[in-house]
């Protein structure tokens, strides 16, 4: 009985990891495959009760079975820096918030200022230095400009249009501002590339919001625009950088990962706790499941603190980062 037990128990968690295995390490295609690979990290309570079962069976087999599939799912679903680097570190020197946010479920054609005053009030609660949001309508652009606790964010750069949907303020002058497509495609949307002259040391930001795979011609947008980005982390030579938004991606779909193949590290890796999600911000009882905002940086900064706001009635959290120039870097 026992022998049969413990080989229903080891069948079960070898097709468990296999199956949580091929969706996180594979190059999906289908958006049905990289829906299922988004949420792989989900099979873990499935898992653990799994492990319990094979614990408690007293098989020794099993229990070497449990520990050492446990050992490998951690290894492969969990960031080092999202786990020993838990929690905010004080900074050595002025650091540099920025507060990067999809605040598209917030629009209305109208304008709504009380969703922007919940924005702003959540900026100015957080301490922020940079504001990088995404899907801002022109209307909800205005509400913001309208809002007297957000004067001293005087440096705006916006994606000139005329349905505004991206914006980077600043307390600290810009420089010029560009705005391109990362693919050539009229689907593709826009990036917002912009310099900041701050007091720590100049540094570049640049506002992303890649295509949701949504369907075969929007995952092969999606691709080619992470594709893109890979090729710019593994030639990128040119100082400070964050780029900061909505990649439409987790750390469990390969294209994303590639990204993180070069001079671009997500500050969640290094700093973060736990999953860290940021969409949808809301589901009825249950909390968000997938971590689609991420913020990026080179190696010229040291980060200090990673954490998930409050929704403010939109249908992502943001992300609020704290940053640090590292001494070499400062000018």
């Amino acid at each position: 009985m026992k022998t049969t037990t413990g080989f229903a128990i080891g069948s079960a968690l070898t097709l468990g990891l296999v199956g949580s295995f091929y969706l996180h390490w594979g190059q999906h295609s289908s958006t049905l495959l990289l829906g299922l690979a988004g949420v792989s990290s989900f099979s873990l309570p499935a898992l653990v009760g799994l492990w319990f079962v094979a614990w408690r069976s007293g098989l020794p087999l099993m229990r070497l079975s449990a520990v050492g599939t446990a050992l490998v799912y951690l290894a492969s679903f969990f960031s080092f820096g999202s786990v020993i680097g838990c929690g905010p570190t004080a900074p050595e020197g002025d650091p540099v918030v920025i507060y990067s946010h999809n605040v598209g479920g917030l629009n209305s054609s109208e304008g709504d200022p009380g969703s922007a005053s919940q924005v702003a009030e959540a900026i100015v609660a957080y301490g922020a230095d940079i504001i990088v949001l995404q899907e801002v309508r022109a209307s909800f652009a205005d509400d913001l400009a309208s809002i007297s606790e957000l004067a001293e964010y005087r440096y705006r750069a916006t994606e000139p249009s005329d349905n505004t949907n991206m914006l980077i303020w600043s307390r600290w002058p810009l420089g010029d501002s560009s705005t391109a497509p990362l693919i050539r495609s009229d689907q593709s949307r826009n990036t917002l590339l912009t310099s900041v002259d701050a007091p720590q040391g100049s540094f570049l930001v640049r506002n992303i919001h890649l295509n949701a795979p949504l369907n075969s011609s929007a995952v092969d947008i999606w691709q080619r625009q992470l594709e893109r980005l890979a090729v710019d982390g593994k030639t990128y030579s040119g100082g400070p950088l964050v780029l900061a938004g909505d990649f439409n991606a987790t750390e469990s779909h390969h294209q994303f990962r590639e990204v993180l193949d070069g001079a671009f590290s997500d500050v969640h890796s290094l700093k973060g706790c736990g999953p860290d999600t940021t969409w949808p911000a809301s589901f009825g009882f249950l909390p968000s499941v997938l971590r689609l905002d991420h913020v990026l940086i080179t190696d010229d900064f040291v980060v200090r603190e990673v954490k998930t706001g409050q929704p403010s009635g939109s249908d992502h959290r943001p992300i609020i980062t704290v940053l640090e120039f590292k001494s070499t870097n400062q000018t």
